[in-house]
């Protein structure tokens, strides 16, 4: 196992750890705040968010009314990444978060008992993705392969980025332990890679856009390496959680994942009420895809990469992981 990447990987959520001792039975009643009353009123649910585009559909339940229509009144709470939802959501501060599936499984590897029940965001399925490995635009680079013994950025170590960007490498015949990782940024990642202070970079959009802009280039589309309809992120909740409140959360989460794989236009209007993003990158960038189901396929792909790799100390139970209907 190669521990230097299973120590970075835990980084993220160590505090979960913390909290979950530290508010001691408050994470057997996650979801006892979401309070409700009689039959006609709605039941209060604060959701750990981010600002980036996988999350669009949480907003579009909201303007479109699926919560409401379920039940739910929903308050929103910004991080700025889904580790950092982990612990909130484990101690019952929060009833749901969003976060990528490889941190899910390193949470659930240290212990904590969450479980991932609707689906986020999954790569597109074609070129270009909405995820990619950056270069700068005169880089003689010509694969993945060719990051061996570089120096290539990731937003957040021991997480989706990293483990895509490992597999981009060997399937393009290389080494991954051979590509020096560090943690940096998504806009700070512009500039590095056009100056050649690192040789490449993981972005997602609007970055993978905001990096040709300025006149960086694909290298590998790192979310297709993985496979095909690679699953990326998910909501997930505490194990303890109300099943009733978790099966009020999911059917509204359903609609949104399917209004907006259905409504693009939808998506990229709504972008301005969560995000800053200028109309005129709003217009350009590639949308994820937003699945209804998880796809169980991929997750056992990345399950199993996570393990080959070192990112968990042991096989994913993903029948745990992910909670069943």
């Amino acid at each position: 196992m190669k521990l230097s990447h299973f120590r970075r990987s835990i980084r993220g959520i160590a505090i979960g750890a913390v909290a979950l001792l530290t508010v001691g039975g408050l994470a057997g009643c996650a979801g006892a705040s979401a309070s409700g009353g009689d039959a006609g009123e709605l039941q209060n649910v604060t959701v750990g968010v981010l600002t980036s585009l996988d999350v669009a559909p949480v907003y579009l339940a909201q303007q479109e009314g699926f919560f409401e229509e379920a039940g739910l009144n929903v308050t929103f709470e910004i991080a700025q990444g889904g580790a950092a939802l982990i612990p909130a959501v484990v101690s019952g501060q929060y009833q749901f978060g969003f976060s990528n599936l490889i941190s899910l499984m390193v949470a659930r590897d240290k212990g904590l008992p969450l479980q991932i029940v609707q689906a986020g965001s999954q790569s597109t399925n074609n070129i270009p993705d909405y995820s990619a490995i950056l270069v700068a635009g005169d880089s003689p680079m010509k694969s993945a392969k060719d990051l061996e013994g570089k120096t290539v950025a990731v937003n957040t170590l021991g997480a989706n980025g990293e483990l895509t960007i490992r597999q981009s490498v060997r399937k393009a015949g290389g080494d991954p332990d051979k590509v020096n990782f560090v943690e940096l940024s998504y806009p700070d990642m512009i500039g590095a890679i056009s100056s050649g202070q690192i040789a490449g970079g993981f972005a997602v959009e609007p970055f993978v856009t905001l990096n040709i802009g300025s006149g960086n280039r694909p290298l590998a589309w790192n979310f297709m390496d993985v496979g095909p309809n690679t699953a990326v992120a998910g909501y997930f909740t505490a194990e303890t959680t109300d099943p009733a409140l978790v099966d009020k959360f999911v059917a509204a989460m359903t609609k949104a994942q399917a209004f907006a794989q259905e409504n693009p236009d939808a998506v990229r209007a709504i972008i301005p009420t969560f995000s800053d993003m200028d109309p005129a990158l709003i217009a350009q960038v590639v949308l994820p895809a937003y699945p209804t189901e998880l796809n169980l396929e991929s997750a056992q792909t990345l399950a199993d990469l996570a393990l080959q790799d070192g990112f968990v100390s042991k096989p994913v139970d993903l029948k745990a992981l992910f909670r069943s209907e």
